[in-house]
């Protein structure tokens, strides 16, 4: 990853038309000029069908680095739908595959389907973003429910992409712009903002990375360095070559109601908030294939020699998360800054996860204080064909798995579905001056349902560098409130203080 921040320009500015992704003619016809509907389900609300998008996900969890072009064996085509709220909507989705159970996530919606041979009918009272599991959660459906907005207004000063395809490679944005994806369009590039202020990135249209090619277009799906005042909203992002939306060194910026869905190339995170501050995500979706909603510090890009950088005030609320490969909630690996603080995950559902829900890896010299998880809720890890992968022997698809089983290497049961850890060790992803410490965490009103028993650890590495003031306040797992550490699976070294259980 240390050449994530490289930026090509000249490789850029010759990209007004990408060339086409293999996985990207899933998506279009023959002729790049129409996107194909999914064949999997057909979407009505209130009588009304609804175009139904194609999605590339991950069908297995199996991730290598350095990152490099990933089988589309380890692959499946998922589908989502978006639209606006209206009182009382009513939602029939028709499946093409024949139904035996069906599952509606996040739960904590508490939405119970009527089944009636191949329709699935139920109703949404507001806006909301939730998955329809049909016979597991394989090639599920995302439907994304936004709320009601007036209609997008632009002017010349603005970038507009209207209802259809567009395929404007790398768009550079500007100060004081606006940039539009209405409802319908789909803009085939990334958006790219370097030392600009006052941008809008809005409407309900799809920004789609699938003909960027990885380790040839290093760009992030959104990518924002040394920005301030920016908003993003509504819109659908699919399809990143690499982390989907990232923030570096920024500033005062707002994330609401946006839609990450159909990651599935090697490390192509969610959010990825470094070296920034002041930052609002709230009421969006994440789908990631490797961390979603993350904070970082990296070695400052205009003088890596200065010592001081300080990470603060950054709030995630009211998501929805699903994590096919990492961690869920993150902090780290990467922890180049004096001090990481201020921080809350609050209201967030993570409705399947690999390795860890929530989690601090402080793997260099920051301070790490001041955080706090609440009301957050855990449905299933996701535990099936969870495989290590190597790059000189690498797994292909599952039957390969399935039909020799003793040339891959799975993971152990305590690397999958953990609930709470805190580490603290060198990173082997960028290099320090030193480690750093982790102190003052809480954890409030966690709710963990999956029938899958979590473990928790937490490390500390020395005296100096250690865990301690960790406060826990009403977890419940499988229903049972905790009271004792290791009941609960808590596992803790000597260099972790005051672990407490309210």
């Amino acid at each position: 990853m240390k050449n994530l921040f490289i930026f090509c320009i000249s490789v850029f500015v010759l990209m007004n038309r990408l060339s086409a992704h293999p996985a990207a003619k899933n998506y279009l016809n023959a002729n790049d000029s129409t996107e194909l509907p999914s064949s999997d389900y057909k979407v009505k609300v209130n009588g009304t069908e609804r175009f139904v998008y194609m999605a590339r996900v991950s069908a297995m969890p199996v991730n290598v680095w350095p990152g490099v072009k990933r089988p589309l064996q380890q692959t499946e085509i998922a589908a989502f739908c978006s639209f606006t709220s209206q009182p009382g909507n009513k939602v029939t989705v028709i499946s093409a595959a024949k139904i035996e159970n069906v599952i509606i996530r996040p739960l904590s919606l508490g939405i119970q389907p009527v089944v009636k041979g191949n329709e699935i009918s139920f109703e949404i009272t507001r806006p909301c973003q939730l998955v329809v599991e049909v016979n597991g959660w394989h090639k599920a459906l995302h439907l994304f429910v936004n709320p009601s907005a007036a209609p997008e207004k632009h002017n010349s000063s603005d970038l507009y992409f209207g209802p259809g395809l567009h395929f404007p490679g790398i768009i550079f944005a500007k100060s004081n712009q606006h940039i539009i994806l209405d409802s319908g369009a789909v803009v085939f590039g990334a958006i790219y903002g370097r030392d600009i202020h006052d941008l809008s990135i809005g409407g309900s249209g799809v920004l789609d990375g699938s003909r960027l090619v990885r380790n040839v277009d290093t760009v992030n799906l959104i990518e924002l360095i040394n920005c301030k005042n920016v908003q993003v909203s509504g819109v659908v992002l699919r399809d990143a070559p690499i982390w989907t939306l990232m923030t570096y060194e920024c500033r005062d910026i707002r994330i609401d109601n946006i839609k990450i869905v159909g990651m599935w190339r090697y490390n192509s995170d969610g959010i990825d908030l470094v070296n920034s501050k002041d930052i609002v995500v709230e009421n969006s979706f994440v789908r990631a294939f490797d961390d979603c909603l993350v904070i970082k510090g990296f070695h400052r890009s205009a003088n890596p020699e200065t010592p001081v950088w300080n990470i603060s005030d950054i709030v995630f609320r009211n998501c929805v998360v699903w994590n096919d490969w990492g961690r869920a909630l993150e902090i780290g690996a990467e922890t180049v800054a004096d001090s990481i603080s201020h921080i809350l995950y609050s209201n967030i559902d993570i409705v399947h996860f690999i390795h860890i829900a929530l989690d601090i890896q402080n793997g260099n010299r920051a301070i790490v204080s001041d955080v706090k998880y609440e009301d957050i809720r855990i449905e299933d890890p996701i535990t099936e064909n969870a495989y290590l992968d190597d790059l000189k022997d690498p797994i292909l698809d599952i039957s390969e798995v399935k039909n020799n089983p003793r040339n891959t290497k799975k993971f152990v049961q305590d690397d999958l579905g953990r609930l709470f850890v805190i580490e603290i060790q060198e990173n082997g992803w960028v290099k320090d001056k030193s480690l750093g410490s982790v102190f003052d965490i809480n954890y409030r009103n966690i709710n963990y349902q999956s029938a899958w028993k979590p473990k928790s650890f937490f490390t500390g590495f020395s005296a100096d560098h250690a865990i301690r003031n960790i406060r826990f306040e009403n977890i419940q797992i499988q229903s049972l409130k905790i009271t004792d550490g290791r009941e609960a699976g808590f596992k803790t070294n000597e260099f972790v203080k005051d672990l407490i259980i309210q």
